[in-house]
């Protein structure tokens, strides 16, 4: 029986409207391993450039959801760009390689706070690349289907740029620098949430 998406299924759940007749599989987090895997043909995010790039990886994911029978395709949303400090790691299991990261602290101290190329009021909101990712599936959603979009949370950015050990001092020695990143960092989520 071929899966039929109804976003109105989801919304029904989340704003407890009315018990819905079956219940929706949320889930917002991807890993294009298994995806690739799931419908056996490479899947990247790797230089999505052109309109093109977009629509072929925007097909496969819809594909993707529809197998494991989502009613929405989860779209991360980048947003300004906030530099950090990253050391690029090749982790080798015995049953897989891994690329994973380091955090190397950004913002060490006030004056790094200071430095730090927030971006303005000018720069704050949906991404060139967000603008077209979101664009296109606009245009390719079967219906019935959504978007459900997220960002990285307040709290996650601020442990990259601080580093888990600087954040725990910062709450200690300096909880108005982090007051201030937290607020900074929401004003940016909300701009990209009223866009």
């Amino acid at each position: 029986m071929r899966f039929e998406p109804n976003i109105e299924t989801l919304m029904d759940v989340i704003t407890r409207r009315r018990i819905p007749d079956r219940i929706p599989n949320y889930e917002p987090y991807y890993n294009l391993r298994t995806v690739s895997n799931v419908l056996s043909r490479p899947v990247s995010e790797d230089n999505l450039i052109t309109r093109d790039d977009y629509r072929v990886f925007v097909q496969a994911m819809i594909d993707y959801q529809l197998t494991i029978r989502c009613d929405f395709v989860p779209v991360y949303l980048k947003g300004p760009d906030l530099p950090m400090r990253r050391v690029s790691e090749r982790t080798d299991s015995e049953n897989e390689n891994y690329d994973t990261h380091r955090d190397i602290p950004t913002i060490v101290n006030r004056e790094d706070y200071e430095r730090y190329p927030w971006p303005d009021e000018s720069q704050m909101g949906l991404s060139d690349p967000d603008k077209l990712m979101l664009d296109t599936m606009a245009e390719m959603l079967p219906p019935g289907m959504g978007v459900v979009a997220f960002r990285k949370g307040i709290f996650e950015v601020m442990l990259q740029l601080l580093g888990y050990d600087e954040f725990s001092y910062f709450l200690a020695d300096h909880p108005q620098i982090v007051d201030e990143m937290a607020d900074r960092l929401g004003q940016i989520n909300l701009r990209l949430d009223q866009e």
